[in-house]
């Protein structure tokens, strides 16, 4: 009987730890898309800065 307890424990645990690993990422994933996102509009507003290099010139 007490194998089956422990046993029953070991599963818990095992669930909990996968469940908590999940929202971790989760949560590690939603901070770095608002990250990029900030990064993006920053970008997008910012005029060019780099002197236009890479850029043809125009004639």
């Amino acid at each position: 009987m007490v194998y089956l307890i422990a046993a029953y424990v070991v599963v818990w645990v095992i669930t909990f730890a996968f469940v908590a690993t999940i929202s971790w990422r989760q949560h590690q994933l939603q901070q770095q898309l608002v990250w990029m996102e900030q990064l993006l509009e920053v970008k997008t507003k910012a005029p060019e800065t780099d002197g236009g290099a890479g850029s043809t010139p125009t004639p």
